[in-house]
């Protein structure tokens, strides 16, 4: 096998009319579960700027940028195994570039500028990528983190940028004759982003390079014996990483229609990471659904208090590695395993704790 064979997709065996009849069958499946992921947004929002009243619609609005970010940093948490504290950099550096331009005539606005902040997001995260390619476990989490923060300390005190005030008056711009200001508009135009992201990401892992993540996630080591290049992988899936999630920024800022420094601080890094692993990180659709839980207790039952958002954090891990280590889109599979009388098969993913201390003696 040649080096970066696995990120391309290999041809069917000549005369393999079964197993490509298998395989016809599984992506018709697939495609089908992604028209139910639709579907289910679709209502959900229908339903929400029907029957509901602004105060949850403002909820549901935080609910979809924070599931675009989760799944975006879900690539290197989950697809790679890597523990990143530094997604703040990048859903951060989406939100100031949509606010930046929030006031620039540009055709199609609505569509070019969320592009144009996950452009700028991915390029953050090249001379990232190039400092910590071969940096694995805690080295790596604490090198996102400190990267991060060194930004968050320069934008705080960059006038150019607001500040310690940051930037307000953030609108998403007309979709042609369309205007978006509304919240229902608005709404609806967010829904359309989460879905082609979600699809898009779940066609992804399922290609040869979602494979190949998921190798080098197991046994680094041996994916790159088999011909894996890891260091490329890496830089590659960082950047579609903070694409996904600078896009979510630019959505975040103009559901808030404000932006600030605090945006860039390690704890939205962190929120986002155990988004991940509270939905389930071996899963394309478990962040989603950890950032839509999280978000909605925030809300309903924390008030969006700072403390209390601590509180849910520790809890929530606490859940994950007591409880639910394979996250909520495992509840299904554990009942499943109790039925069976078999209460721990295959309910048990690599402890994440471990995967952060792994390497740090090398």
């Amino acid at each position: 096998m040649r080096p970066s064979s696995l990120l391309r997709r290999q041809p069917d065996a000549p005369g393999d009319g079964g197993l490509a009849g298998l395989a016809g069958r599984w992506a018709r499946g697939q495609t089908g579960a992604d028209v139910i992921v639709a579907a289910v947004l679709v209502i959900a929002n229908l339903v929400i700027v029907t029957w509901f009243g602004t105060g949850f619609i403002f909820v549901w609005l935080l609910i979809m940028p924070y599931i675009i970010a989760a799944s975006g940093t879900n690539i290197t948490v989950g697809w790679t195994g890597r523990l990143s504290f530094g997604h703040a950099l990048f859903f951060a550096g989406g939100a100031y570039v949509a606010a930046k331009l929030a006031t620039t005539n540009v055709p199609a606005g609505a569509v070019v500028v969320p592009l144009i902040c996950g452009i700028v997001a991915a390029a953050l995260s090249v001379p990232l990528s190039v400092v910590a390619h071969k940096r694995r476990g805690v080295y790596f989490s604490v090198l996102t983190l400190i990267v991060a923060q060194i930004v968050y300390s320069v934008v705080q005190n960059w006038s150019w940028v607001g500040g310690g005030s940051g930037l307000s008056n953030v609108y998403v711009q007309n979709l042609g004759p369309i205007s978006l200001v509304s919240s229902d508009a608005f709404a609806w135009y967010s829904v359309i982003w989460t879905i082609v992201i979600l699809i898009g990401l779940r066609a992804l892992y399922r290609s040869p390079f979602g494979l190949s993540c998921r190798a080098v996630r197991e046994d680094g080591l041996q994916a790159e014996t088999l011909g894996v290049p890891t260091s490329r992988l890496f830089t590659v899936s960082l950047a579609i990483s903070a694409f996904i999630t600078g896009i979510a920024g630019a959505i975040l800022a103009y559901s808030e229609t404000t932006v600030s420094p605090t945006q860039f601080y390690w704890s939205v890094s962190g929120t986002l990471v155990v988004m991940c692993l509270l939905g389930g990180r071996f899963s394309v659709l478990g962040p989603a659904i950890g950032a839509a839980v999280y978000i909605f207790i925030q809300d309903q039952l924390f008030q969006n208090s700072a403390s209390a958002a601590d509180a849910l954090t520790g809890g929530s891990f606490l859940l994950i590695v007591l409880v639910l280590p394979g996250g909520l889109i495992s509840i299904g599979e554990r009942i499943r395993a109790m039925r069976a009388g078999d209460s721990a098969a295959g309910l048990q993913p690599p402890d994440f704790l471990r995967e952060l201390f792994a390497d740090s003696k090398r």
